[in-house]
């Protein structure tokens, strides 16, 4: 089951708060701008 928290996150394009519900507080700042960055990425394949 999705968490709804999280699909929100990420469907406004939130990486922090993607992040810190997915991986917890630590590295916050460090795992959302791999996303982010993973995401801008894919837009370029499309």
């Amino acid at each position: 089951m999705a968490d709804e928290g999280l699909l929100r996150a990420l469907r406004n394009k939130e990486w922090a708060e993607f992040a810190a519900g997915y991986n917890g507080p630590g590295n916050i700042t460090r795992y959302s701008k791999l996303i982010g960055d993973a995401y801008r990425v894919a837009l370029g394949l499309l």
